[in-house]
Formats: C-alpha cells, structure tokens, sequence
C-alpha cells in the first residue's frame, strides 16, 4: 500500500480549522449554559438595591420590587424584546 505524505499546507490548514471549531464549541457551550448575561438592579432606598431585569441567550426576564413580572423570549432580530430597543444603532449593524 503506497503512503502519501500530507503537505504542509493542508496540515496548517486542518490544525487551524479544528482550533477555530474547538473555540467556537467552547464559546457556544458557556454562552448557552450561562444562566444570566445580564443583571440589572433598581435602587429602592439608601442602601437597599432590587433585582429589575435580567437577560440570557433565550429569554429576558423583569421583575418589579424584587419579584418576579413576566418573560419575554427572544426573537431573531430582538423585537419584542423589552430591554433593548430597535433604535440601538449596534442592533441594526447586521443589516448593511
């Protein structure tokens, strides 16, 4: 059986793929199991703070005083998404 040897760009090429793979892999696994991107508190008196608002890679969550209002999930292009509004310039980037 004849042995062919790689050539060195196809090795180059084939480590750099399967490294962008591995990190894109890792990035997607934290992005999803991370429970909460963002936390946002109201201040209710002098030195107490309540939690108002929090988002994730599928839903947005508020609360009023503490407790909990309602979820809105997420959508493709974030309308409907009650935290961040259609006016944010970097919301509308994709759409060169």
């Amino acid at each position: 059986m004849a042995n062919e040897k790689i050539d060195n760009l196809s090795q180059k090429l084939s480590l750099v793929a399967v490294t962008f793979g591995v990190i894109a892999l890792v990035f997607t696994c934290v992005g999803i199991s991370t429970p909460n991107w963002e936390l946002s508190y109201t201040k209710t008196s002098v030195p107490s703070y309540s939690l108002s608002s929090t988002a994730n890679f599928f839903y947005t969550c508020h609360f009023t005083n503490g407790s909990y209002e309602d979820c809105t999930s997420r959508t493709v292009n974030l309308m409907n998404y009650p935290r961040y509004l259609s006016s944010y310039t970097w919301m509308n980037d994709y759409y060169l």
